[in-house]
């Protein structure tokens, strides 16, 4: 699909990812950019309290906008605490995870500076 106007993508279209944040009770979506002929790809997530995915790297830029609850996003060396209305940016290739740090769920959009979701790389070796 070329997009040449405005479109609508239910969530009900967008990819349900069977990862850890979804084993743990959460929700993690993907829409991927290849299939709308965009380069830009995206995960919406929900995360519950004390979840979140193991460490992992992907080779282009990542971008979360949080819209609500708080986390703690580890960045390389860094730890961002982040809650509703900002926005962490991780570098192409530094191993990144977050955990939702609050009582309620972490809600928040990753954009992925690649029309392909390229599946990352767990840092521990632990599944995604």
């Amino acid at each position: 699909m070329q997009i040449s106007r405005g479109v609508r993508i239910p969530l009900a279209e967008l990819q349900l990812l069977g990862l850890k944040v979804t084993r743990d009770g959460g929700a993690l979506y993907l829409l991927e950019g290849a299939r709308y002929g965009i380069q830009t790809s995206l995960y919406r997530a929900e995360i519950v309290p004390g979840s979140g995915p193991v460490p992992h790297v992907h080779p282009y830029l990542e971008i979360f906008v949080i819209e609500a609850g708080q986390g703690r996003y580890q960045v390389g060396d860094d730890e961002i605490d982040a809650s509703a209305g900002d926005i962490v940016l991780v570098p192409p290739n530094m191993p990144h995870g977050f955990v939702n740090t609050g009582e309620a769920r972490l809600r928040h959009v990753a954009i992925h500076e690649g029309a392909e979701h390229i599946i990352a790389t767990s840092v521990t070796g632990e599944p995604r």
